[in-house]
């Protein structure tokens, strides 16, 4: 249930409707598709694909897009930075809706953005801002994430 609730939370938050694919799969299955995607070749936690569908053929409930998460990754992520396994779920699942509505992080100020919408969304799910946890970590600095990694 809380899967539905992140996804729904983060398009009430950016005013959108529609519906999402979930799918969760194995590290093998997900190095497969980054290699296939990204050209990266390893297993990620997140990928997603938002919908390329002309608006002619667009529902009254738009189809927006796919995400796909490996919970094997998620976990060993969530052991490393010792944080619950279900909050870190619920960072994936947030960050891929909003990457399926076409959020991105490639320059730092859309970073910024993307990690504040993030931090909000989680804030009212009672979930600790992952981005202050990997600050007190780093001694008060906050790099922006390492490929494939994810707070």
């Amino acid at each position: 249930m809380f899967m539905k609730q992140c996804v729904l939370d983060t398009l009430a938050h950016q005013n959108k409707i529609g519906e999402i694919s979930l799918a969760l799969i194995d590290k093998a299955t997900m190095q497969a598709l980054n290699w296939q995607h990204r050209q990266k070749d390893y297993a990620t936690n997140v990928l997603s694909f938002p919908a390329d569908i002309p608006i002619a053929l667009k529902q009254t409930i738009p189809f927006l897009g796919d995400i796909i998460i490996c919970p094997e990754v998620a976990q060993d992520e969530a052991l490393k930075h010792n944080k619950p396994f279900q909050n870190h779920m619920a960072h994936l699942l947030i960050h891929g809706t909003l990457h399926v509505l076409g959020h991105d992080h490639e320059k730092d100020e859309d970073a910024t953005v993307m990690e504040n919408i993030e931090i909000q969304l989680l804030q009212n799910l009672n979930i600790p801002n992952p981005y202050t946890l990997r600050a007190s970590r780093d001694e008060g600095v906050t790099p922006r994430l390492q490929e494939g990694e994810m707070f």
